[in-house]
């Protein structure tokens, strides 16, 4: 009998483990392309997502795009200090690769071994994933005058499995058993081959009211889903800019930010692995993307709650 009741314990134990749904936020490498962030940086953004108030789940996920501290690609490469910083905050990590091709991924990969020859089973056991590529296929499609071209879709497939070929054939390899390997670009992408897909979608580019917010994005997510097939979709990117330009009928203002957050978020936090953008701004498109008010470190929207 006793032994009847632990097969029970563990059967819902994996159904719990295997239901695990990540929440939390997107993190750029730098403030400024002459600022790169540093440990503390990322600790102290991890703790105050973590100590958002009333927030339906915990905020203890952070997305990256890239593996490398910023300034040292092709350098040192040495490994992002978020590691650091997400090992003594026990905060998740979905891994990102900023690669477009295979001297890129080779910097990635030499950045990455740096960092478990460091922290070990300490930093894979906070592995959720790993994006190889952010918006590639969105770039290469729509090219604007970037630097960075992007690579189109049959080259993002071969770049995850050079990825996957060479994680398998690394020191670190036993620490990546069994992390799932895709891509995360814009809505319109869904290349077969991938572990997951991530979407990144925003009803603001899109010229939408906030009124139409919450169709646009949950249409565009039945669309993906149809296109994923039986491949997990995750929410690599969205939100709703505090300031910014008037898009269509899409504006930019702290009320359509609380609204999206209530409308949209509510809707998929605890249900979709989401990474929200973002916490604090630190991109630099022009909009002000960030939840938290940087001058007094306290939520721009009153009500996180569900």
């Amino acid at each position: 009998m006793v032994h009847l009741y632990f097969l029970v314990f563990l059967t819902q134990w994996l159904a719990l483990a295997a239901a695990k749904v990540y929440t939390g936020f997107n993190y750029g490498a730098f403030w400024s392309k002459s600022q790169p962030k540093i440990k503390k940086d990322f600790v102290q953004q991890f703790n105050l997502a973590k100590s958002l108030p009333n927030t339906p789940v915990l905020f203890d996920s952070a997305r990256l795009f890239t593996s490398i501290q910023w300034g040292t690609a092709g350098i040192t490469n040495d490994p992002i200090e978020a590691f650091a910083a997400a090992v003594d905050t026990n905060t998740s990590l979905l891994l990102g690769f900023w690669a477009q091709d295979e001297a890129s991924l080779g910097n990635e990969l030499m950045a990455l071994e740096k960092a478990f020859k460091t922290h070990g089973s300490k930093l894979a056991n906070l592995v959720v994933g790993l994006s190889v590529g952010n918006e590639d296929i969105y770039r290469f499609e729509h090219p604007n005058n970037q630097i960075d071209k992007g690579a189109s879709e049959d080259q993002v497939k071969n770049l995850v499995q050079i990825t996957r070929e060479k994680i398998a054939l690394s020191s670190f390899a036993s620490l990546m058993r069994d992390k799932p390997i895709g891509h995360t670009d814009i809505q319109d992408y869904a290349p077969s081959g991938m572990d997951f897909i991530g979407m990144n979608t925003y009803p603001y580019y899109g010229g939408q009211p906030i009124e139409k917010a919450h169709e646009s994005f949950f249409n565009t997510l039945s669309a993906i889903k149809s296109k994923a097939v039986n491949t997990p979709v995750w929410i690599g990117e969205t939100g709703w800019p505090f300031s910014g330009k008037t898009l269509g009928s899409a504006v930019a203002s702290v009320e359509n930010m609380q609204k999206y957050w209530t409308n949209v978020g509510c809707s998929l936090f605890g249900k979709y692995n989401t990474w929200w953008f973002q916490l604090h701004m630190d991109s630099g498109d022009g909009a002000d993307w960030g939840l938290i008010d940087i001058t007094s470190q306290k939520p721009r929207i009153k009500d996180l709650s569900c």
